[in-house]
């Protein structure tokens, strides 16, 4: 999933990006954890 979320911000990250997209998706996600 944030293999994914990575590919479609075009290469992009960051721990906001990353968890604001997983929580829209429906995902429980952490910051610790990301």
């Amino acid at each position: 999933m944030i293999k994914t979320i990575f590919q479609e911000s075009n290469g992009t990250y960051g721990v906001d990006r990353i968890c604001g997209e997983l929580r829209k998706r429906g995902k429980i996600a952490s910051y610790h954890r990301v």
